[in-house]
């Protein structure tokens, strides 16, 4: 079976996707191909979230002119579609920026981004050895992405081993404006949530931020869930912080 992979092209530039698809092909992939769509407010990234974290998709090839990857809108949109493939496959999950001339340094990227490969030629081959040398690796928690038209955008989190004494989540940029507790996988339609809390301030970047959070007992199959109606600069979460002495994280997404 071949091994798929989604080419995202940056321009509008069909005969770049029909060039680096065919480079791929040789490879041996199966590519699906899309020309981005940058438009936060319509969640226009949902549709590549979905396809990354399909069990089929095997690698993720961006390409596209230098200066989109310094533009926060689709810095920001690419972050939450990795973030759904990376819920799925781990953080490793092959990701390979191709951009056009110039170079793009990782390591300035956002969070979700961060581990990409900078693949300026040779994007076949490259994307067959970066699958054949992932390996799935998960962190401690679990993060996953619930884009609904016109309900907002819902973050789920929750632990992958050792219960949580509650949880909470807030955002850079944008602050929570429900919230809610359930199985993995679906934003609950009713829940009973113990002790919320709302309004809880914080500060990252030099900017005060919002959190909410609840003291449900959360467990692996169990998420705390919190909707934005905005793409936040950045989500913070954890366990909630009187509760537990661990560290929130910080996912950076522009």
């Amino acid at each position: 079976m071949k091994r798929r992979a989604l080419l995202t092209v940056l321009d509008d530039n069909p005969g770049l996707a029909r060039q680096l698809g065919n480079e791929l092909a040789k490879s041996g992939f199966d590519v699906s191909a899309h020309i981005w769509e940058d438009s936060l407010k319509d969640m226009a990234w949902a549709p590549a979230g979905r396809e990354l974290a399909s069990d089929a998709c095997q690698a993720w090839v961006i390409a596209g002119p230098v200066q989109a990857f310094s533009t926060p809108s689709v810095r920001k949109g690419l972050s939450l579609a990795a973030l759904c493939g990376q819920s799925v496959h781990g953080t490793e999950f092959p990701i390979l920026v191709s951009p056009a001339a110039g170079s793009v340094d990782p390591a300035l990227l956002p969070t979700p981004l961060a581990g990409a490969q900078c693949v300026p030629k040779g994007l076949g081959p490259k994307t067959a050895i970066a699958c054949a040398k992932a390996r799935r690796s998960f962190p401690e928690y679990r993060l996953d992405l619930h884009p609904m038209d016109k309900l907002g955008l819902w973050l789920e989190a929750g632990p992958r081993r050792d219960p949580w004494k509650g949880a909470f989540a807030g955002g850079l940029g944008a602050s929570p404006s429900a919230h809610g507790v359930g199985p993995s996988g679906a934003v609950p339609a009713n829940c009973t949530l113990h002790y919320q809390v709302q309004g809880m301030k914080f500060t990252l970047d030099d900017a005060e931020c919002e959190a909410w959070g609840v003291h449900n007992e959360l467990v692996p199959g169990i998420s705390y869930y919190a909707r934005f109606m905005e793409a936040p600069d950045a989500v913070v979460f954890g366990p909630f912080p009187d509760a537990d002495e661990a560290e929130p994280w910080v996912i950076r997404l522009c």
